[in-house]
Parts: structure tokens; C-alpha cells; sequence
């Protein structure tokens, strides 16, 4: 294998295990870099590409104690963020944009794309950098939900209760908002329907609730 090896793949996890058995490589002396991302409309529908540098090296410290662990024991399923700091000697000084960095890529390799709490990285990732240290025991943060998307079904609305139409629909689909139908009062916060949106297999897909705001 050359030093370095760029491809462009929708599946890092499987891209790797090739590299590995066609040139008889030591899997603890390969690691990746992801160089870009993009997001791109197929047959098969809505999927990522990465372009990736495969690169004959051992890993850095920070890529072998944190990973990625996928509970799918739950309706919805769950992946957490597991750091395992017992393997450190000492203390390990990494700013947090490497973190963010690190976290990324380990939930590109194991395919999670969708359903990511990306408002919750930076303090994810502040709550790892305070515990690099020996001293601490293993621990794991939820850092992405989604339902397990199916082949061939389509997105769909799922709302909690009858809904009645404010304006009347007439024979050309067009509302009607002069003969008005009447409307269900509810809370405000209350729940009121859930998107589920269909990718491609073994996608992630974001579970989007909708709020009333007013």
C-alpha cells in the first residue's frame, strides 16, 4: 500500500475493511482523514460522500479512546459518544475543535449522519476534555437519535390527533378560507405531529417534532 490512499466512498467502515484485506494490513496501522463531505440526491435517495485519505499510521491517542457505541435496543436508536480514558499514563491536552474534530469521524466510519445533536458538540466535547485523565472511569454521552429508516417506504405525517381543515378544501385542492371548518384549540408546546423522513438504508434519519409557537 502507498503512504496514502484517496477515495471517495459513501461507506467508510466498509472502504477500510477492503483496504485492510487486499494489502494484508495491521488494523491498529491504518487510519483516515476525512477531506470533504457532500450530500447528494441518487436512485436510491439522499446519502453522503466522503473523500477520504487512507494513510498508513497508528492512530493518534484521542481516535483510540473515544468511539462510538449504537444502542438499537430502543423504539428510536440511540448512539452515544463512549470515551475510555483507563489506557492514559497521564493527563491528555487536546483542544476542543480536535474533539469535535475526532467525534465527527467516528460517527461518519459507523455511518451516522442523521438525527446528530449538533447544538450539543461544543459542550459534549468540553465535558470530554475536562475528563482526559486516568483518574476517570469509562463514560458515554447521547450524542445522536433517529428511527431506523426502510427501504421503499415513504416519508410520512404522523399526527396525535383528528385534524379538522380551518379553510374548506373545494374540487381543485384550492382552501376555501372563506367557509371556514373549526379549528382544535390546543397548548402551546403541545405536540402536535411528527415528521419521519425516508433515506437510504442503513441512514440515519432525523426524527423533526413540531411545536406550536403561539
Amino acid at each position: 500500500m502507498e503512504s496514502k490512499i484517496r477515495v471517495e466512498t459513501s461507506n467508510i467502515k466498509n472502504e477500510l475493511n477492503n483496504i485492510i484485506e487486499n494489502y494484508s494490513i495491521d488494523p491498529s496501522h491504518i487510519d483516515f482523514d476525512i477531506i470533504d463531505t457532500k450530500i447528494i440526491q441518487t436512485e436510491d435517495g439522499i446519502k453522503p460522500i466522503y473523500t477520504v485519505d487512507f494513510i498508513q499510521k497508528q492512530p493518534d491517542l484521542l481516535c483510540k479512546i473515544i468511539d462510538i457505541d449504537i444502542n438499537e435496543s430502543t423504539p428510536e436508536k440511540e448512539a452515544f459518544v463512549k470515551v475510555d480514558c483507563t489506557s492514559l499514563d497521564k493527563p491528555l491536552d487536546v483542544d476542543l475543535d480536535y474533539i469535535i474534530h475526532v467525534i465527527k469521524k467516528k460517527l461518519a466510519f459507523y455511518g451516522i449522519v442523521y438525527g446528530i445533536k449538533e447544538n450539543n458538540l461544543a459542550l459534549t466535547a468540553k465535558e470530554i476534555q475536562k475528563r482526559l485523565n486516568p483518574n476517570f472511569k469509562k463514560f458515554k454521552v447521547l450524542i445522536a437519535t433517529g428511527t431506523p429508516p426502510v427501504d421503499g417506504k415513504d416519508s410520512e405525517l404522523k399526527t396525535f390527533f383528528q385534524l379538522n381543515t380551518v379553510g374548506l378544501v373545494d374540487d381543485k385542492g384550492n382552501i376555501n378560507f372563506k367557509e371556514r371548518n373549526f379549528a382544535i384549540g390546543v397548548d402551546v408546546g403541545t405536540v402536535i405531529a411528527s415528521v419521519y423522513q425516508t433515506y437510504k438504508r442503513y441512514r440515519w434519519i432525523r426524527h423533526f417534532w413540531k411545536y406550536l409557537k403561539s
